[in-house]
């Protein structure tokens, strides 16, 4: 997996999840420590930061942005609210503690 322009950030505890072209990654925390088991963003320039408090939790998250109407499915292609206030509120709802959502 390309890690970007710093490699030596990426951890060998990391399960990849999803990825981005701009260089952003979700990986599951597979180490001892107390980021175990939580889904972390990864971002080459903007560093890492807890996004999920559990892959559970992401699917909630996730399933809650569905039923709040934050994605949609319009000619085929999932698109996506621009209502970051009301994903900011749902993702630190679920996922109390989670630094991303700030």
């Amino acid at each position: 997996m390309d890690t970007g322009d710093d490699p030596e950030d990426y951890q060998n505890t990391w399960f990849p999840l999803l990825f981005s072209d701009s260089g952003s990654y979700r990986v599951v925390e597979c180490g001892e420590g107390s980021n175990q088991g939580k889904v972390l963003d990864y971002d080459v320039e903007s560093g890492i930061c807890v996004q999920f408090n559990s892959l559970e939790s992401m699917f909630l998250t996730v399933h809650e942005f569905w039923s709040e109407g934050l994605y949609t499915i319009v000619n085929d292609r999932i698109e996506w609210s621009t209502d970051y206030k009301k994903f900011n509120e749902i993702g630190a709802r679920l996922n109390p503690g989670a630094g991303y959502w700030k």
